[in-house]
């Protein structure tokens, strides 16, 4: 009984530490962030304006729901040389500002591999210190300048006490996916009865919406009957990183857009107006064709335009791939304009029009 009892208090000392540590693994943007902790957290996430660049936050909230903790992911424009403290530690004070702490200690740290900077002060306002870090994404020397560089900074603040602190800034990871680029023209098929092209380019896209002409010829048609851009007719689990852009710069016509495997089945199905945009986020890795239809006066019940209506097939597949390279994740992004070619585009691909029978359904 004895040396039973023994054996138990030694597995579960062995057990202890594994014990109650989550890990989380979040996407934001073109970001993804990684870290272990044994709290609770309800992850939001959300773009930032940022006059110099771009940004995301990726809020920790409490079981009670309060943002205890963030995660704060800065794409500046230009350069920012990390030899100079005063940056990074600027960044530390505005962010414990937010927190009503008057003044901080600042300190060097090395975290996620790197070297970075760390700042705490009390906050009366919560009555507890708050912390903050901030470091530099894949820093590199600039010898321009003579400087070590990055347009890529991370920062992390908190309100938590400084065990869970810690227990965060010791595990957290953060990984930039970087888009491939290649520029494509499509040409229009010598048969196409309306003076628009297709052409395609490889871009950053996010899951967003855009107008680029004016579209005041579509609003002829039945409100009533137009689907709002974006509306998907069909779609399938999407658990990828590629990202396709669909352009209807046509503002005369709406399109269906609809992206096949190479057996010609309908994967994902999307109504764009004329004069607006669509993205689509989480391509998984393969060969797809895209098949797309112009016209008029959308009719739901049988899936098609009951005036002007023509259909097309891009003449190549669009291929998606995936792969890790030194400075983070590359993956495949295509940006499909229904009008103007791409001024810089290095090859051409032809439009194809197909039939009602050969159009996926």
């Amino acid at each position: 009984m004895r040396k039973n009892r023994i054996l138990f208090l030694i597995v579960l000392m062995v057990l202890i530490p594994f014990v109650g540590a989550k890990n989380y693994q979040e996407s934001a943007g073109s970001w993804t962030v990684e870290f272990n902790s044994s709290q609770s957290f309800s992850i939001q996430k959300q773009q930032l304006n940022a006059e110099s660049g771009s940004a995301w936050m990726v809020a920790l909230d409490d079981s009670a729901g309060h943002e205890v903790a963030g995660v704060f992911l800065y794409d500046f424009q230009n350069l920012i040389s990390t030899d100079n403290t005063t940056i990074l530690d600027s960044l530390i004070d505005n962010l414990l500002a937010a927190w009503q702490v008057p003044s901080s200690t600042k300190s060097s740290i090395w975290i996620d591999g790197t070297d970075g900077r760390q700042g705490e002060g009390y906050s009366s306002t919560y009555k507890r210190t708050a912390r903050a870090a901030v470091y530099p994404y894949k820093s590199h020397y600039d010898s321009f300048y003579s400087q070590n560089a990055t347009k890529n900074l991370v920062v992390y603040g908190s309100l938590q006490d400084v065990t869970e602190y810690n227990e965060i800034i010791n595990s957290l990871h953060v990984m930039m996916h970087v888009a491939n680029a290649t520029n494509i023209k499509v040409s229009p098929s010598p048969t196409e009865q309306i003076a628009s092209s297709l052409t395609a380019s490889s871009q950053t896209a996010g899951q967003t919406r855009g107008k680029y002409l004016d579209h005041s010829d579509t609003e002829k048609q039945s409100q009533e009957s137009r689907p709002e851009t974006g509306t998907f007719m069909k779609d399938t689990q999407r658990d990828g990183l590629g990202r396709i852009t669909i352009i209807n710069d046509n503002n005369k016509m709406d399109a269906l857009a609809v992206l096949t495997d190479l057996t010609k089945k309908p994967l994902i199905s999307v109504y764009i107006r004329g004069g607006e945009s669509f993205n689509i986020s989480n391509i998984k890795d393969g060969s797809y064709d895209l098949y797309f239809k112009l016209g008029n006066q959308w009719n739901q019940d049988n899936s098609k335009f009951s005036e002007n209506e023509a259909r097309y097939k891009l003449g190549e597949p669009l291929q998606f791939t995936t792969k890790e390279t030194w400075d983070g994740t590359q993956y495949s992004t295509w940006t499909i304009s229904l009008a103007e070619a791409v001024p810089d585009a290095n090859r051409t691909i032809d439009k194809v029009p197909v039939s009602v029978e050969e159009f996926p359904s």
